[in-house]
């Protein structure tokens, strides 16, 4: 299969998708002090006070922000009971604002697998299950998945030390450049998560 041109509009898209995650988790109402897409409350907190310009320098980020921990119907994805919620902090019209950008986001990483092998990398790292999956997925599947997979959403690397803090303080920097190469880490992390063991070089952080 020919391979089509990386097309620099993606980038927009991404940050699209950036904004809307990170709208979501700027106006989380969670009752509870539990993690919010897997980042520390007060951390989420600290996106929301940030104005909207300041959310807009994160989410040019040029890779996408939010993931999911398993992908839904894979063997790794946990199982979930009818009408169970396994984040029952979330009130039911914030869950559905939840279910609504997952639908939209699997449809978008589903699209990108079908040509566009660098945005797809740019979304996803170099997964090849992943990858897959997504390729075999269709409109009916995301929309049986979609509820699964809202219980399955988390912002990309949250469980590395630092770079959820220095993203979120990059905003303050008045060093252009800083602020820029905040931005640019998460592509080298995003690499090193999915790089694939056995190589004899181990770029993944591990969680102390």
């Amino acid at each position: 299969m020919q391979q089509k041109p990386p097309d620099t509009r993606i980038y927009g898209e991404i940050t699209e998708l950036n904004r809307e995650f990170l709208h979501l988790l700027a106006h989380f109402d969670r009752a509870d002090q539990h993690p919010v897409f897997g980042l520390d409350p007060l951390l989420a907190r600290r996106l929301a006070s940030l104005d909207a310009m300041e959310r807009e320098v994160i989410a040019s980020t040029p890779c996408l922000l939010a993931e999911f921990r398993s992908l839904p119907g894979s063997d790794a994805a946990p199982a979930i009971s009818d009408g169970a919620h396994r984040d029952d902090g979330w009130s039911a019209a914030c869950r559905r604002d939840i279910e609504v950008f997952v639908a939209s986001l699997l449809t978008y990483l589903w699209q990108s697998t079908h040509g566009h092998p660098l945005l797809t990398t740019l979304c996803i790292g170099l997964d090849k299950d992943a990858y897959r999956m997504l390729s075999e997925l269709s409109f009916s599947r995301i929309r049986q998945h979609a509820e699964h997979a809202a219980t399955l959403l988390q912002a990309r690397l949250c469980a590395h030390p630092r770079f959820w803090p220095d993203l979120v303080g990059s905003v303050s920097i008045s060093d252009r450049n800083l602020r820029v190469l905040s931005r640019l880490s998460i592509v080298q992390l995003t690499v090193a998560q999915s790089w694939p063991r056995g190589t004899g070089r181990d770029l993944t952080y591990r969680r102390s």
